[in-house]
Parts: C-alpha cells; structure tokens; sequence
C-alpha cells in the first residue's frame, strides 16, 4: 500500500543522501532511504532512466563499495547508476539480466540471465561517485545446448544465482527456472 504513510517521496531539491536499499521490479528501481527519527518512515526517490527515458522490468541490482547501484534488467544490459540516475549502460547478455552478485573482493561481478549464459566480470571503478567506472568481461559459461537450440528449445533461463566469500574458490552455484542447479 503506497499510500500508507510509512512510505514518502522525497521531495524535489531534497540534498542527495546515500540510500540504504533498492527495490526493483516491473518498470521499475526505486531507492530508498530509511528514517527511523520520523517514526519508521521510509523516503523513495524515483529513478531516472538516462537520455532515452525509457522504464524496463529491472530483475536484480547490487551495490557497489563507492555507493553506485548496477542493476540488471529485460534488455540485457547492466545499468550503473549513481545517486538515482543511470549514469552508463553496458552490453551484459542477448536476454533479459535475471540476477546478479558482487564477489566479496569487490571487483568481481558474476551476471545470469535468460540467454543461457553466466558470465563472470571484472569490475574497474573509483572509490568516489563521478569517478570512472569499467566492466572488463573475464568468463562467459555457455551453459547452453546446441542440439536443444537445433530442435527449438529456449536456453535455459537462470533465475537464482550465488557464489563464495572465500576469494580463492571460484564455485558458482546457479538454478534456473526449472529447478535445476
């Protein structure tokens, strides 16, 4: 219930805050922020899409150290956003973007999609907003079969996805949606 007053818009010219989580979902990412000096008030600032504007069904998002958001979505690519503004997009998978994590080194990205690919990412950023960002590609498992392709079947389309904190052990687990891991 969006009108219950648990939930406010922040209002135009409110000073940039870092945000405390995200939502993401049907044409939409919403940023949050949560107040608890207010009674438990949670403030939402709508997103801004970049130039074309062009809301999409966003599946996953992650922050990054710096306090840039990237988020997955149906086009396939991976949306960087910084305060609530797209600020760059780059060419992620040929489906839609289903999920997504950040290593616990901080520079690696591992993205899962419905193109029957993970691919695995090396991620170049500043620790500040407003510094350069990169998405270097460093693996691409192909986890889709020719010779379903050859009789029409769709690849498979990851839906869940997780990895380990140790930094030595490469282990990606991913399920996709017909329960298989």
């Amino acid at each position: 219930d969006r009108e219950h007053p648990i939930f406010a818009d922040a209002p135009e010219g409110t000073p940039f805050q870092p945000y405390d989580f995200i939502t993401v979902g049907r044409q939409h990412v919403w940023f949050w922020r949560y107040e608890p000096e207010n009674p438990v008030k949670l403030v939402k600032r709508d997103p801004m899409y970049g130039e074309n504007g062009e809301r999409q069904d966003v599946y996953h998002g992650t922050f990054l150290p710096s306090g840039q958001v990237l988020t997955g979505g149906e086009n396939g690519r991976i949306c960087l956003w910084e305060k609530n503004a797209v600020r760059q997009e780059f060419d992620g998978h040929d489906g839609p973007i289903k999920v997504m994590r950040l290593r616990a080194d901080n520079t690696t990205l591992v993205t899962a999609g419905a193109d029957g690919h993970v691919r695995v990412w090396t991620v170049h950023y500043g620790q500040d907003l407003g510094m350069p960002f990169s998405l270097e590609p460093m693996r691409d498992l192909d986890l889709y079969d020719p010779d379903a392709a050859a009789e029409g079947i769709p690849p498979q389309v990851f839906t869940s996805l997780d990895i380990t904190l140790d930094d030595s052990d490469d282990t990606i687990v991913a399920a996709d949606d017909n329960n298989d891991i």
